[in-house]
């Protein structure tokens, strides 16, 4: 079974869990899991931590870029 990861496009830096992400709203979080995509026409999910707030949500992964 082969593992997945999480790639940032531009960079081409795997992104690994416990990373900081600065999101379009230049808000900060920490990556909690990622969900791979359930087929072609999906992009998957990010799980993530606000670094100020300390709430848990969920997003594309575009919102990071």
């Amino acid at each position: 079974m082969s593992r997945r990861v999480l790639v940032e496009t531009a960079s081409g830096v795997t992104v690994k869990t416990g990373m900081r992400l600065l999101s379009y709203k230049d808000e900060i979080y920490e990556l909690v899991s990622f969900r791979a995509p359930r087929g072609a026409e999906s992009t998957g999910r990010v799980v993530v931590r606000h670094c100020d707030s300390g709430g848990t949500r969920e997003f594309f992964p575009s919102v990071f870029g």
